[in-house]
């Protein structure tokens, strides 16, 4: 029998077909894999690229922005109701081909007219918008032409002469340049007026020496009733020296200028209280000030360190503490002498005793050029007769006397102490006087025949009769002498009652101190140091030193200055004094921080006070670029106005912001940047 054996030589159909969708599957699935991780890897390149064109071209701007003159910039559309552009055009430097890396110059001063004028644009190519530079290696002074010039770049996308540069092209650009508002709307709507915040009107570059700040009306508010102006303050950096308006030179379109106070409008806080109002009532009206480049100018007095000294009134001088402020913390109290803090009432005894208590040098804790005593009852209410005040003498006397004179009314403990009347004057008596019971009564204020000296002085007696009552006393537990008393009438006298005959063997020396809780202390000599002021100059010269003194007869006040290289004035120099506005600054050292202190010395019989304002300490400024900032007020009837420097307009930040978008997939990617710029080189 003869078998046949088959031969196989493929895959069947079947096989095949499996075999053909698992390779369909697979190719499917790396083709998929593929197209996701190149649309991914595209979208990342998309937003790489449009975020490296932005921040490029950005760059660029900053770069040609910041070597231009703002003052000689021009904006496309010129007649645009905004302060937003979508060109512009600006002045570039050229550069000395003598001098590798600096610029051309002529007569000191940058020479635009052989620079560049460079203009920066978008342009719709056939519906790709382009972000494009155009270059003209020259720079017409006419601004007219200029004007031009740019007008034709921003529509036609060049100009004749011009070289221009595509920086990156994109489905859509948005190029947006803003030249910060450089007008300022004094009008609000509310009842009361208003301060503004502290507002940067734009910089200049400044020289040493006097500069014109104007305010110039240049219209107002469709809601403002009317044209006026107010400004409360102007800094000027950069050491940033606040000039309280009221207290410079002005000069003016021909109106008065007024001085409100503004103290009473409690929800915002004009500097010394006051602002300078100008009644403007057209446009090109205007109020100018004087102003010093650069100095130092106090006249609000603020942040002082006082020893005696207050900052007082509706618009703020420096003078001598009050007699009340200084008087407030006593210089010398029975308690304290005696070391008793338990105070009793002590009985007057018979038809009345006379009391020495004495008032111990080493007890009195402030030096004093007038001082006032204040009698306390114990409980019932005491009547006081006559009353002297003295140095002691010998055991219980007194080497001389004055006769002290009483308030005519009592204070109840733990109210407000009176200011106080001076000498014997209205308002006062006498005696005798009864104080109600727990009441005190007040002396007034005296000028002790020698000045009192803390802790090193001599002792005193305060000598006075009372017919009757419980003055409180303070009892000594050691034992020593702190007065003496007698029955009778004695007060007047200023015997020595332990060698007084008719009195030695009658009166009594007690460890109490009766009737007398403290005496207040007034000096006539205060000072008040300032702040330590940054002038920001490693090594300024200074200059002059000037005061406002109003000073009474025999009064005086006298400036000392310091610096240092330290913020906080460790290792400064020693004071130097001034005692006549103005004086030279030649002898203070060239340090970056100053500092002054005033002293004030009041004069007999102390009825007013020496003040002091304006103090001002000015050194040559570093020709800069100098921002130029302050307060304004707003109000119902004030209008628009301008700040101009020497008759210029100041300068301000340039914003330039650039939004660039490309489409990709039925997919939209933006990438947006903005900067502000400042053009270093206006002016100059």
């Amino acid at each position: 029998m003869i078998k046949k054996l088959s031969k196989s030589n493929g895959f069947s159909l079947t096989e095949s077909l499996i075999a053909l969708g698992i390779g369909l599957a697979f190719l499917a699935s790396v083709l998929s894999a593929w197209f996701f991780t190149t649309n991914t890897w595209k979208q990342a390149s998309l937003r790489s690229q449009l975020r490296y064109d932005i921040e490029r071209t950005l760059e660029k701007i900053k770069a040609d922005a910041r070597l231009s003159d703002q003052n000689a910039m021009l904006f496309y559309p010129a007649a645009s109701a905004s302060s937003t552009y979508t060109a512009v055009s600006m002045p570039y430097p050229a550069e000395d081909s003598s001098a590798t890396g600096f610029l051309k110059l002529s007569s000191g001063a940058i020479d635009w007219n052989n620079g560049k004028t460079i203009v920066y644009s978008i342009f719709n190519n056939s519906g790709t918008q382009e972000m494009r530079r155009t270059v003209f290696n020259s720079f017409n002074a006419s601004t007219s032409a200029r004007q031009t010039q740019l007008d034709t770049v921003a529509t036609t996308g060049t100009d004749t002469g011009g070289s221009t540069q595509v920086l990156f092209r994109a489905d859509t650009i948005a190029f947006q340049v803003t030249a910060t508002d450089s007008t300022y709307d004094g009008y609000t709507s509310s009842s009361t007026p208003e301060r503004s915040a502290n507002t940067n009107f734009g910089g200049y570059r400044l020289a040493s020496g006097t500069h014109q700040i104007k305010f110039l009306v240049t219209g107002q508010n469709t809601a403002s009733s009317g044209k006026y102006i107010g400004i409360d303050d102007i800094a000027l950096d950069p050491s940033g020296s606040s000039k309280e308006t009221e207290d410079l030179t002005q000069t003016n379109s021909g109106l008065t200028p007024t001085y409100p106070d503004m103290s009473g409008y409690t929800s915002y806080s004009w500097g010394g209280n006051t602002q300078t109002e100008y009644p403007a009532t057209a446009v090109n009206d205007y109020i100018q000030f004087e102003v010093n480049y650069d100095e130092w100018l106090e006249s609000n007095f603020a942040n002082m360190t006082h020893l005696d000294t207050e900052v007082s009134g509706t618009n703020p001088v420096l003078t001598n503490a009050s007699r009340e402020i200084q008087g407030a913390s006593p210089g010398w109290t029975s308690e304290g002498q005696t070391g008793s803090p338990l105070p009793a009432a002590y009985t007057i005894t018979g038809s009345g005793q006379s009391i020495r208590a004495i008032v111990k040098g080493a007890s009195i804790n402030k030096n004093a050029n007038m001082i006032r005593f204040q009698f306390l009852d114990g409980g019932s209410g005491t009547t006081l007769g006559s009353a002297y005040f003295g140095p002691q003498s010998g055991t219980a006397g007194l080497s001389s006397s004055t006769q002290l004179c009483f308030e005519t009314s009592d204070v109840a403990e733990g109210s407000a102490e009176p200011a106080g009347s001076v000498d014997c004057g209205a308002g006062t008596t006498t005696g005798p006087v009864t104080i109600g019971a727990g009441n005190h009564r007040w002396t007034s204020w005296f000028t002790p025949t020698s000045s009192i000296t803390a802790a090193t002085g001599p002792d005193f007696i305060v000598s006075y009769y009372s017919s009757s009552g419980t003055p409180m006393s303070w009892t000594d537990a050691g034992g020593s002498t702190h007065g003496f008393f007698v029955e009778g009438d004695h007060a007047s006298g200023i015997s020595d009652w332990s060698t007084d005959v008719t009195l030695a063997g009658s009166y009594t020396a007690s460890a109490m101190s009766i009737g007398i809780e403290e005496m207040s202390t007034w000096r006539k000599t205060g000072t008040a140091t300032s702040q330590i002021y940054d002038t920001k100059i490693s090594a300024p010269l200074y200059g002059t030193i000037s005061w406002t003194p109003v000073l009474p007869s025999g009064a005086s006040a006298t400036l000392k200055v310091r610096s240092s290289v330290n913020a906080d004035m460790t290792g400064a120099s020693s004071w130097i004094s001034f005692t006549s506005s103005p004086s030279s600054l030649t002898a203070v050292p060239s340090r970056r921080y100053v500092q002054f202190q005033a002293e004030l010395v009041a004069a007999s019989p102390y009825a007013t006070f020496p003040t002091l304002d304006q103090v001002d300490i000015n050194w040559p400024g570093t020709t800069a670029l100098v921002e130029i900032s302050g307060h304004y007020t707003k109000k119902s009837n004030y209008g628009i106005f301008q700040v101009l420097v020497d008759g210029n307009a100041l300068l301000k930040t340039l914003g330039v912001s650039l939004s660039a978008s490309v489409d990709y997939r039925g997919n939209s990617y933006t990438h947006s940047l903005s900067v502000q710029i400042k053009p270093k080189n206006t002016g100059k």
